[in-house]
């Protein structure tokens, strides 16, 4: 009984802060709320600490995720005050990132195996990080909308190769039936 009502409301519950979380950023980044709340990071560090214990004592896979989201959360807040040369706005593709790696890391412990619905957007998440960082740190010089005017064919290349890969995966799978 316990584990279903656990189950039930952690989803709301996860929600709720997300939407804290999200709205307190927000503020602070357009700069409506000055951010001298140096227990943020703690309490999104015990959030995350909360979800792992959840997963790990209740099996709820959900938990996981949200727990390494909230802990790599808490870690870049706290590398962005270690660094405060590095403002939130330059650096928010890292959150990108983060959420990737969570997700690559809850597919993989959850399913024990590669899962291609939770593997392309985590990919997708660490890929369009590690590509918002080299813009949003000026390490490329040109605007990104001239990036993407230059560029937005390789994204069909992508598809297509994706495309032919798996086709001749699933070819070899059927074969060997």
């Amino acid at each position: 009984m316990r584990r279903f009502v656990l189950k039930k409301y952690l989803g709301i519950l996860a929600g709720l802060f997300m939407i804290l979380t999200g709205a307190c950023i927000l503020l602070w980044t357009v700069g409506k709320v000055s951010l001298a709340l140096s227990v943020f990071p703690l309490l999104v560090a015990g959030f995350g600490i909360l979800g792992l214990y959840l997963y790990f004592t209740e099996n709820v896979s959900i938990a996981l995720f949200m727990g390494m989201s909230c802990l790599f959360l808490s870690l870049f807040s706290g590398i962005h005050r270690i660094f405060p040369q590095y403002y939130l706005k330059s650096a928010w593709p890292l959150v990108l990132f983060i959420i990737g790696i969570a997700l690559l890391i809850f597919s993989l412990r959850k399913f024990r195996k590669r899962r291609i619905a939770f593997l392309i957007p985590a990919l997708a998440f660490i890929f369009l990080a590690l590509l918002f960082l080299l813009f949003s740190f000026k390490l490329i010089k040109m605007s990104f909308l001239d990036f993407v005017k230059i560029w937005w064919p390789g994204v069909i290349l992508l598809l297509g190769m994706t495309l032919l890969f798996s086709s001749i995966k699933k070819n070899i799978k059927n074969n060997k039936n």
